[in-house]
């Protein structure tokens, strides 16, 4: 998401979180906006930069404006900043937010800002539908620790996106880390399939706890 200050149109600008490990996850979100180091696009250790004129800040602006009025859920960010020696600069903070209700238009709208919209789902089904209801569907991502969401997502009934990932941690990906993914993909689907034909969970931690669905227009889901 901070990528790119959210601009890239493969930055993840949705993230779908299934209800049980919400709070977890979301909390552990937080503490991670909380630390994004911000400020000069050149310096190695900067992780999120500026906007790249003074309408898209007026856009993020706007776009805080309208999610405080209506009601939404601010749980980091939100904020124009102007870092030390950037005074003049184009900087708003890394953004997480819990709209009201998942039928609104700013879940179809591409804003390229670093804003982050969060909603709960209960069933993967559910994801999946949220996750292909905008009309660019360029790029999605699932984190799933059962295999058969790894299926549905993939599958003809999972997502409509041209670029679906699987535990991959941004949803941008070059067509060399696609190619990766995939590959990386099945040597999973491989090893999950030699456990379960021995009668095992698998590795420590690799039974299903829960999944998150994430993209850009685009998405992203985590489901159990």
């Amino acid at each position: 998401m901070t990528t790119y200050a959210g601009q890239r149109c493969t930055s993840t600008r949705r993230l779908f979180i299934q209800r049980d490990i919400a709070p977890k996850v979301l909390e552990t979100l937080q503490k991670a906006y909380a630390t994004i180091p911000t400020g000069d696009p050149l310096d190695s250790s900067t992780l999120l930069g500026p906007l790249h004129n003074d309408t898209a800040v007026k856009n993020y602006h706007k776009a805080m404006l309208h999610l405080h009025n209506i009601g939404a859920d601010v749980l980091a960010g939100g904020k124009v900043i102007h870092p030390a020696g950037f005074e003049n600069g184009h900087f708003v903070q890394a953004t997480i937010v819990i709209p009201p209700s998942a039928d609104l238009d700013l879940w179809k709208k591409e804003l390229f800002a670093p804003i982050l919209n969060v909603a709960i789902f209960d069933d993967l089904e559910e994801a999946i539908e949220r996750n292909n209801a905008v009309p660019q569907g360029l790029s999605s991502s699932i984190w799933t620790r059962d295999i058969r969401n790894i299926g549905k997502y993939l599958g003809p009934a999972g997502s409509d996106c041209g670029i679906v990932n699987v535990r991959q941690v941004s949803t941008c990906l070059t067509s060399l880390t696609l190619l990766l993914c995939h590959r990386l993909m099945w040597a999973l689907v491989v090893r999950r399939l030699v456990h379960h034909l021995e009668g095992t969970s698998g590795p420590a931690g690799v039974e299903s706890q829960g999944e998150i669905v994430g993209g850009s227009m685009l998405d992203g889901a985590l489901a159990r």
